[in-house]
């Protein structure tokens, strides 16, 4: 099998891995992302395709993992953490490179990187949840990402609350980035977490990692604090549990890391589950510094299998 290359697309970074046909790593390149605008981004990402690409001798998949949604119609970008909102990004690397990319949602690539190489590998269905500062994933059937209409599915956050939820925790009703209300994005991501400490009126001031600090410490405050912020999360899983029914669903992103988090998580879903006899499979991602770049690999080589399948 050829060597395959995937670029993960963060904020802040850019890594680009090739890969062995047994995933092991090959070579790996990292740099930043340049921030002053879309044509240096452009150029980065075209400088990475060509050095992975060079280290083929016969044209091999290369996949992008990058976050935001593309639309499939027009192939704009849209995004709040690159210089690249609205841009045609496939198209115009197309042109510098004279290569095609496949380019993924990195939340979806990280569903598949679990499903395929990680914690999820043993399920025939595999739900991925990152949960970091926001909230998205992917369900992965079969070792495919689930297709969908408008590069959509798998953004969880944007779900909103129940009104029962709100008014059991006694919430405010926040109004989202996205232009929504209630989000659970604005309650779960990481400055949710820290949100929903400040409504405490005995709380203080503190980031996530200080209040995990506390919880190890058996601190009263805290820990009612993490039992409201799961009981939220079990809210959502229970409510994607009920469109899905995966198999597995694996858990990365920062807030992920909590102290005892799928114990936590479980107990919390034992409480809210009423037609569902056995609850899926709750797993912490088996991820590494390279993961990204596998899912995006991954979804190359899908991509181009498909297509071949296809002619």
């Amino acid at each position: 099998m050829l060597p395959l290359a995937g670029v993960d697309l963060g904020g802040t970074k850019i890594q680009t891995t090739v890969f062995n046909s047994d995933w092991s790593v090959l070579e790996s390149k990292r740099t930043d992302t340049p921030q002053s605008g879309y044509t240096p981004l452009l150029e980065a990402l075209a400088e990475h395709i060509s050095w992975a690409a060079g280290k083929s001798t016969t044209p091999m998949p290369i996949g992008i993992g990058i976050p935001g949604v593309i639309d499939k119609r027009s192939g704009q970008l849209r995004t709040a953490n690159l210089p690249a909102n609205g841009q045609n990004i496939g198209a115009d690397l197309r042109e510098l490179t004279g290569r095609d990319v496949a380019l993924v949602n990195d939340c979806k690539a990280f569903a598949l990187a679990e499903a395929i190489l990680g914690s999820g590998a043993a399920y025939q269905s595999v739900l991925g949840i990152s949960i970091g500062t926001g909230i998205a994933g992917g369900l992965v059937i079969d070792k495919h990402i689930l297709p969908d209409a408008n590069s959509m599915a798998g953004e969880f956050g944007h779900m909103t609350l129940p009104a029962s939820t709100v008014s059991h925790h006694s919430l405010p009703v926040i109004e989202c980035g996205c232009g929504n209300q209630a989000c659970y994005e604005t309650y779960l991501c990481g400055p949710g977490f820290e949100r929903l400490a400040s409504l405490d009126n005995r709380s203080h001031s503190r980031s996530v990692s200080e209040w995990a600090e506390l919880y190890i410490k058996q601190d009263s405050l805290a820990t009612d604090i993490a039992t409201r912020w799961f009981d939220i999360l079990a809210d959502l899983i229970n409510q994607l549990t009920l469109v899905y029914d995966p198999d597995c669903i694996v858990f990365g992103g920062g807030m992920s890391n909590f102290p005892d988090f799928i114990s936590l998580l479980s107990q919390a879903l034992n409480n809210k589950h009423r037609l569902i006899e056995h609850l899926p499979a709750l797993k912490p991602a088996h991820a590494n510094e390279h993961s990204g770049a596998q899912g995006a690999a991954l979804f190359a080589k899908d991509l181009q299998q498909t297509t071949r399948q296809a002619v």
